[in-house]
């Protein structure tokens, strides 16, 4: 995966990037199915911040992408929500989405991928 100026948190296991030109996130944009559970969201977003306090509590990898830095996110968020701006938008390997989640449902959800 390339990306232009990533940042890893081995804690957490969340890979950030400002602006991403990963295959990940073309194949997701062009065929709707990425290799990793990818976090869609912007700095600002409530919803984006209690996910990602989620996925670091259960101690589940994920890559985060900031939408307001990266053109193809932002128009693949639009795609998947039907023209709105919905974030936290959450894509998984399997080519499901989940869109602005609550708590118990991003849990129940994340339970496949929860480190043993």
């Amino acid at each position: 995966m390339a990306t232009t100026d990533p940042q890893h948190d081995a804690t957490a296991g969340i890979t950030q990037s400002s602006s991403t030109t990963s295959s990940s996130v073309r194949s997701s944009a062009t065929a709707g199915v990425a290799s990793e559970i990818v976090v869609y969201g912007t700095p600002w977003c409530g919803d984006c911040h209690r996910a990602r306090r989620v996925f670091a509590q259960l101690a589940v990898a994920y890559r985060y992408v900031d939408i307001e830095h990266d053109e193809a996110a932002s128009h693949l968020v639009l795609r998947l929500n039907a023209g709105m701006r919905r974030v936290p938008t959450i894509t998984f390997p399997d080519g499901s989405t989940l869109v602005e989640p609550r708590t118990v449902e991003l849990e129940a959800r994340l339970a496949p991928f929860v480190p043993a």
